[in-house]
């Protein structure tokens, strides 16, 4: 795993990671209405594949997901943690906690690479 692989899965868990007082983990049902508010636990495990798409589990046992939606000359993955996921580019996030298509995204993103 690169640096780079790193780097983003701490970006986007560490804001939220959670433990309260006992060293428990928060126990929450992630939504497109309640992520952006909503502890995150840490991962546990995960693994990256030759594609740059990421598959693991949180230390509460929550499976989440990072897979590419777009092809070579774009990089933009969908992030899924139960029913919430959001879109990690190489231009930031996009649609945090919105529920927006892969094609709105995509469109974002395609927009958003017209103005840099």
């Amino acid at each position: 795993m690169s640096i780079k692989n790193i780097l983003i899965i701490t970006l986007v868990f560490a804001p939220f990671w959670s433990i309260s007082a006992y060293g428990n983990e928060e126990v929450i049902f992630y939504t497109n209405d309640n992520i952006v508010l909503t502890p995150h636990p840490e991962p546990d495990t995960f693994t990256v594949t030759e594609y740059g798409e990421m598959y693991g589990i949180t230390t509460s046992g929550i499976s989440f997901s990072q897979v590419n939606i777009s092809n070579d000359t774009t990089r933009l993955q969908r992030f899924k943690i139960q029913e919430a996921w959001w879109y990690v580019s190489d231009k930031g996030l996009i649609g945090f906690g919105e529920g927006l298509s892969d094609i709105e995204a995509l469109s974002i993103y395609l927009a958003m690479s017209e103005l840099t």
